[in-house]
């Protein structure tokens, strides 16, 4: 009885598990998708500027490092959910 009460002041569902899934995947994909780009573009940087470019060559570095760092926080907050929900 409490139940059917309780069900009934409820409208609509906020936050499903669909909808948790749906975000991770995209946030997953996305910072993937940008540390792969910033990688790429440093490297292409890089490039240029044995080309005459020099100027390119630290704002190469500066997106080769950028992807680096993406990586490492993604790997630190990997490790340290896994720890604190119990993986």
């Amino acid at each position: 009885v409490i139940l059917l009460v309780a069900k009934k002041k409820v409208d609509q569902v906020l936050y499903d598990e669909r909808t948790k899934i749906i975000r991770e995947k995209s946030a997953n994909a996305t910072l993937g998708i940008v540390t792969v780009g910033f990688a790429a573009i440093g490297l292409v940087l890089i490039e240029t500027s044995f080309w005459g470019y020099t100027a390119n060559k630290e704002y190469g570095y500066i997106f080769a490092y950028l992807s680096l760092l993406i990586m490492a926080i993604n790997g630190f907050f990997n490790w340290y959910y896994d720890k604190q929900l119990g993986g």
